[in-house]
């Protein structure tokens, strides 16, 4: 029992014990594939929220420590993510200038506020919440957030100076207007990037098709600096990295800077609840690949205590990263120490490419992130969505709102249209006739061949009455009331006191026409709301049958008549 607490509070003692040789070469492995992979990712995502590319390299070691040591899962891996540099971008550029001594506060502070609240969102075991969120949500999403980083990047791939807070089409305007002043050398630079990782891809999904882009960039500007000179094209550098070794910085809780937070409250829930929706997707889709038993509310946790930790190792809001869980699977990984392995292996990498990652071209950069963008494009989901209509509506609503009103609006419309579906779907019960053998078997042998059978599948609740209710009125529109009605419930999940009050109206209505109401329940589990509404002494006990494990159906009357019969078990 005291060893259960105890893997409870440090869940990687559960697979601590589970470490043999092969297990720690499979994990060091793919540890070190996946350091070496995200490093550009992190750079080009710290650009994208707008901080300095050190704090994408921080994001990408500490948190990710964190989320496997105390996640669930062993194959999510958390870092960086775009969708939500995104959004930490449009939030915080209200407020300060993007890579500021302030903007870097409010960072911070936007990432504690987030943790705190996934944090609280696990230990409260909501964890359940996520199974109702569509899929086509996420895809939607992802491919908005994909369409705004291209857009987005179209000034630094083409060197030109833009507003930074414009809507989107704002930004396609400026960008047009402002082709004539564009630095054509740079967009060279970013192009090749470009086309490097496309062609790269298009080979071998297996290769870095990142790194090779972001190697074969960096040296086609190097080429353009030699031949024509640094003056003359003028292509803007990332510049030196200020890296620290333990880049501890205390949240910041002044009065003044209280005042924005609360501003940023709203925004902190929602980033908070996107990378959690993010993770459990991931997590989910792990669990689908591997068959391991995922506790939800401990991987939320997991992730709340790796932004609330994160913030005071400047670091921004991170979640489970598909890119990385996808290519740490991939690559053999069998438990979280391959996410420990990828973040030591990263902090060593760039002890020894922070001179390379300084020469990086901002164009690079730029193109990079589009190519990022455009792989959040999920051509393939799409498509199959668009056999399904109510969920490619939803697609192209989350999309629409995720590009022209923000990726924060796009969560609220998605959620909102999630819980839509889930509640049109519980709320339209089907009645449906029983074929010859089901009758036979649930239908009392003295009720003949004069009653229609029907099974009732779904939920009896007030949601759902108006559709019940309409279906009995078409039966009855087809065959009249005069016949009685045996209705199965076995097949319902709930039923509440509006759900019987409808029941009982149609008893009424069957009285009235000179037939009956039957009902077959599956154990006594609705008894007692029954019996508070009245149901039974309206149709009356022997109208009520039960299936008993010898599979005979007895009405109520009978089995009370029992003196053995015990009504409560």
């Amino acid at each position: 029992m005291a060893e259960s607490r105890l893997a409870t509070l440090f869940p990687f003692l559960i697979w601590w014990r589970v470490l043999d040789r092969p297990t720690l070469r499979a994990d060091l492995a793919a540890g070190i594939t996946a350091g070496v992979l995200i490093l550009p990712q992190a750079v080009a995502l710290a650009a994208l929220a707008g901080l300095p590319p050190e704090y994408g390299i921080y994001t990408s070691i500490f948190p990710v420590i964190i989320a496997a040591l105390f996640g669930s899962s062993f194959h999510v891996m958390s870092g960086p993510n775009t969708a939500l540099a995104v959004l930490i971008f449009i939030d915080l550029s209200a407020f300060a200038s993007r890579g500021t001594e302030q903007y870097i506060m409010y960072a911070m502070g936007l990432t504690f506020m987030a943790g705190v609240f996934q944090l609280a969102f696990g230990l409260a075991r909501l964890g359940v919440v996520f199974n109702y969120i569509s899929h086509s949500v996420i895809v939607g999403l992802a491919a908005g957030v994909g369409v705004v980083i291209i857009i987005q990047q179209l000034g630094n791939f083409f060197g030109i100076l833009m507003n930074q807070r414009e809507e989107i089409h704002e930004t396609v305007l400026q960008a047009w207007y402002n082709l004539d002043h564009a630095n054509w050398a740079a967009a060279s630079c970013g192009l090749v990037t470009i086309l490097s990782g496309v062609i790269t891809r298009s080979i071998n999904r297996k290769l870095p098709h990142l790194i090779i882009a972001i190697v074969a960039g960096t040296l086609f500007a190097w080429v353009l600096d030699t031949l024509f000179g640094p003056a003359s094209l003028r292509i803007d550098k990332l510049g030196a990295l200020t890296l620290s070794a333990l880049p501890f910085v205390p949240v910041d809780f002044s009065a003044d800077s209280r005042l924005i937070y609360y501003d940023l409250l709203l925004s902190a829930v929602l980033i908070g609840f996107l990378g959690l929706m993010q993770s459990a997707v991931i997590a989910r889709s792990m669990q689908a690949k591997t068959g391991q038993v995922l506790d939800m509310n401990r991987e939320i946790v997991g992730q709340g205590l790796s932004n609330v930790v994160g913030s005071y190792m400047s670091c921004f809001v991170s979640c489970g990263s598909f890119n990385r869980s996808a290519a740490n699977f991939d690559a053999g990984a069998r438990t979280p120490l391959s996410s420990l392995v990828s973040a030591v292996a990263l902090a060593v990498l760039v002890v020894f490419a922070s001179g390379l990652i300084a020469l990086m071209p901002i164009a690079v950069m730029a193109g990079l992130l589009m190519l990022v963008g455009w792989g959040l494009v999920d051509r393939k989901e799409i498509r199959l969505l668009i056999n399904v209509r109510a969920e490619f509506m939803i697609f192209i609503a989350c999309f629409a709102a995720a590009v022209i009103l923000g990726l924060d609006y796009g969560v609220v419309v998605g959620v909102i249209l999630s819980i839509g579906v889930y509640l049109a779907n519980v709320s339209r019960p089907v009645l449906r006739r029983l074929d010859e053998h089901t009758a036979r078997t649930c239908l009392p042998p003295e009720l003949g061949d004069e009653v229609t059978a029907l099974r009732v599948t779904g939920n009896l609740f007030f949601g759902s009455v108006q559709s019940i209710d309409a279906q009995f009125r078409a039966l009855a529109n087809s065959e009249g009331r005069a016949r009685s009605l045996f209705l199965s419930l076995q097949h319902v999940g709930h039923l509440d006191t509006a759900g019987a009050q409808t029941l009982a109206k149609e008893a009424t209505r069957r009285h009235q026409a000179g037939g009956q109401l039957y009902l077959g329940l599956r154990d006594h589990g609705f008894d007692d709301l029954l019996t508070k509404s009245g149901l039974i002494d309206l149709i009356g006990a022997q109208c009520i049958y039960y299936r008993l494990a010898t599979g005979e159906a007895v009405p109520r009357d009978i089995l009370l008549k029992d003196p053995t019969y015990d009504p409560t078990h």
